[in-house]
């Protein structure tokens, strides 16, 4: 018989809870060592990525560049004669073309020299080189007062960006893109805008493909959020934020 059955029962009530704080703090626990361990092999993921486009890289700067500029050096030993001439005007033409756009997918695929280039500059360089391909319109915005950023952080969202504008080109037909680049003071938010087909989230038949899903990769790796807005026949808004 207990004596004082309030005691008995206010000591297995803290007990119980006791244990119950325990089992809570547990399973928070693991699902924190989850999160982490699912963010260390998206790093790892990303960072072998790197490694493959940065050997590409290599091999466009190395390789078939110095190749194409072989071949404008043999057309231009060609004799010139009035039936060729047109001709070999615009081969060399064309090979300076794909100089140029092979000296720029060097560039962009090399994650290094992003880095150095930092993000401002790197967008300037993206905006300058799809205006040159006259495949669409694009123009850049740089608000705020920059303060110093990680270099990882910058590379993420240029890759993003640069995964903006291949969907804007190859699937929203998009004519004209807006990149916004805002530094505030407590984050540094990225927005891409095109006026493309758009397309609908809540449609039955849509799924996320490889590129939406690499960005929303590459923006939680920074620990930062991705929104994309979208509607048919409206184009579509990507907005990364990223906390200072």
């Amino acid at each position: 018989m207990v004596d004082n059955p309030v005691l008995f029962y206010g000591v297995w009530i803290a007990i119980a809870f006791t244990i119950t704080s325990f089992l809570i703090a547990m399973v928070i626990l693991m699902e924190r060592l989850k999160s982490e361990q699912a963010t260390k092999a998206l790093k790892s993921t990303i960072e072998e990525q790197e490694r493959m486009m940065k050997a590409i890289s290599e091999e466009v700067h190395d390789n078939f560049n110095q190749m194409l500029n072989l071949a404008v050096m043999s057309i231009h030993m060609i004799p010139e004669t009035k039936d060729n001439l047109e001709y070999k005007t615009n081969s060399i033409q064309i090979l300076k073309t794909l100089i140029a756009d092979a000296q720029y997918i060097s560039r962009s695929l090399n994650s290094e020299l992003l880095k150095r280039t930092g993000l401002k500059q790197s967008l300037n360089q993206i905006a300058l080189w799809v205006n040159l391909s006259k495949k669409i319109e694009c123009t850049v915005t740089i608000t705020g007062k920059k303060t110093e950023s990680d270099p990882e952080t910058e590379l993420m969202a240029v890759r993003i960006t640069q995964e903006a504008i291949n969907n804007a080109i190859k699937y929203a037909r998009a004519k004209n893109l807006g990149i916004t680049l805002h530094y505030g003071e407590q984050n540094m938010q990225l927005t891409i805008l095109d006026d493309g087909l758009g397309f609908d989230f809540h449609s039955g038949d849509f799924k996320e493909g490889v590129g939406i899903q690499s960005m929303r990769q590459r923006a939680s790796v920074i620990q930062g959020t991705l929104e994309i807005i979208s509607k048919k026949g409206f184009g579509t808004t990507i907005k990364l934020t990223v906390p200072k």
